[in-house]
Formats: C-alpha cells, sequence, structure tokens
C-alpha cells in the first residue's frame, strides 16, 4: 500500500495539471486505425471519431474521417495474373498492383461520395456533364480542370480540399479489408455495391443508391472512375511508404484513375486495380471525389 501511494504521489509531482486532465477525460490523444495511441497531442479541433462524418458548410460535401494506420498496398506476390478462363485462379493480380508493399497513412478525411454535379456546378456555374442530373456524378472533367475546380472550392469555402493520393484511395477502398472487393472474394455480391457492366444498363447512375463500404464510403467501385492525385507508374518499384502522391518519376504524361465504372467488368473494380488517362482525358467514365487534412481549416 505504502508503495502505490509513493507511486501516485511521484506521478502528481511530474505530471502538469493540464496533462492531468487529459489523461482523466481521454481527450488530447488520437488512437491509430492500427490499435496503438499516440503520445502526441491534437491540434485544437473539434472531436472526431473513426468513420465520422463531418460537413464544413451547407454545400460543401460530406467527408468521412479516417484515422490513419498501416495497410498492404497492392497484389499479393501469389497472385496469378488475371486472364480469361473457365478455370478461375485462386488470386488475381496484375504486375502494374505489385510489388505489394506496406504503406503507412496519416489522418485524413475522404469524400462520402463522388463529387456531384450539384457541387461542381455551385463551384463552376457550368455543368460538362454529357447526362446532367444534379445528384449524379460530374463526369467529362479531365484531371486539370479538377485541380482548377478544387482552387475555387477552397477560395470559396476557405477549406483545403486536394485529391487523394493512391494510396489513400486504396486504403479508404479496402476498408481494413485484405480481399479482392471490400465485401470479400465472392464475386457475385458485386452488384449490391457497385453499378457496373452487368447492371449498369450502359449509364452512371445518382450518388449513394449501392451498399457502403466498411468505412461507410459510397461508390468506391464502379459507376465512375476516379482521379488520383499521382502520376502513372507501370508498379510500385520505388513506391513511397508514408501515404503520399507520387508524383515523380512518371512511366508517362498520365495520371492514374481508381475505381472502375458503370462500363467496366468485375476484375476492374478490385480495390487494388489501376489504370491511367492523360491529365486531359475527359470521360463521361471518369468523375473523382476530395480529401482534406483531417486538421485542417
Amino acid at each position: 500500500m505504502l508503495f502505490f501511494l509513493r507511486l501516485f504521489l511521484t506521478a502528481f509531482l511530474v505530471f502538469s495539471p493540464s496533462v492531468w486532465a487529459q489523461i482523466i477525460s481521454g481527450k488530447g490523444f488520437a488512437a491509430d486505425w492500427g490499435g496503438y495511441r499516440s503520445d502526441d497531442p491534437i491540434p485544437t479541433q473539434k472531436k472526431v471519431t473513426m468513420g465520422g462524418i463531418t460537413k464544413a458548410c451547407p454545400e460543401c460535401p460530406e467527408m468521412i474521417v479516417l484515422l490513419g494506420g498501416s495497410f498492404f498496398m497492392g497484389s499479393p506476390p501469389d497472385s496469378a495474373p488475371a486472364f480469361s478462363s473457365k478455370d478461375k485462379p485462386k488470386s488475381i493480380g496484375f504486375p502494374s498492383e505489385k510489388p505489394q508493399h506496406r504503406v503507412q497513412i496519416q489522418p485524413f478525411s475522404i469524400g462520402r461520395y463522388k463529387v456531384s454535379q450539384e457541387l461542381w456546378t455551385w463551384v463552376m456555374d457550368a455543368n460538362p456533364s454529357s447526362t446532367k442530373v444534379r445528384n449524379h456524378p460530374v463526369e467529362n472533367v479531365s484531371i486539370n480542370d479538377v485541380l482548377e475546380f478544387i482552387r475555387k472550392l477552397n477560395e470559396k469555402t476557405g477549406q483545403n480540399y486536394r485529391l487523394p493520393s493512391e494510396a489513400e484511395w486504396e486504403y479508404s477502398a479496402r476498408a481494413g479489408t485484405i480481399t479482392p472487393w471490400s465485401f470479400g472474394d465472392d464475386e457475385s455480391k458485386i452488384g449490391n455495391y457497385a453499378w457496373y457492366a452487368l447492371n449498369s444498363g450502359g449509364v452512371t447512375h445518382p450518388l449513394g443508391q449501392k451498399l457502403p463500404n466498411p468505412f461507410g464510403i459510397y461508390d468506391m467501385q464502379g459507376n465512375n472512375w476516379e482521379w488520383v492525385q499521382d502520376c502513372w507508374h507501370n508498379n510500385y518499384e520505388g513506391a513511397p511508404s508514408n501515404g503520399r502522391y507520387w508524383d515523380f518519376d512518371c512511366a508517362e504524361e498520365a495520371n492514374v484513375i481508381r475505381g472502375g465504372s458503370w462500363k467496366s467488368n468485375a476484375l476492374s473494380l478490385r480495390s487494388e486495380y489501376r489504370f491511367l488517362a492523360a491529365p486531359t482525358d475527359r470521360s463521361s467514365e471518369i468523375s473523382f471525389r476530395l480529401a482534406k487534412p483531417l486538421y485542417s481549416p
């Protein structure tokens, strides 16, 4: 008993009253999605929780809070090349999805939905989409168009929106899973989560009609491809491990697009699948969603 009393008195003298207040209340420290607790105080912000929904202004997009952590990006090394055959391989993967590597993701938030035509029109006073419906994803936008939209959106709202990196996108799409799709490896369930070649009817659809992934994010697969910030590399040799976008040693003048579209097959909707498009490309198959640093305006 005397030992524990001395230990308590020592701790009382070492820690300041403000630190004791943090310890007692549980505030001021963030738990990493990987399971450990950080000793770094959080900047002064509203309290956030993993998977929480934030919205900075009435017209602003809903964002899903992701507290960060590490994950394995890409296809596992024992994956067999994807091919057309009656014999379905145990797992599937392309050379561009390898080598699989561990990535550490910092806290950030990502759009609960792709950017809608309504939000685009609010910022740009125009709608480039081929099928104009306010609650459909905006399309026919190049990545250069998207970067100009983001600049104007930030100017209008005082926020700090940006495109996600490719690593952040895959982390969000996997949502803690290691299977080809966030719902598992049963291809027959894709239609519950995505608009794609077998159920889209050859057109885009309203946002949020299908089931969300385990992080609460809608349409990560299908409906429209999504631009990410990274330029295209033929594989992951030399890829960053810190979750930031990869914009050097580009294989060609192209950016990565992720997630597949209303025209894609099931293989293209896998969490690790990646493709490319030129920065000036505009297509009814390509849209995007926003990201934002978690501790920002």
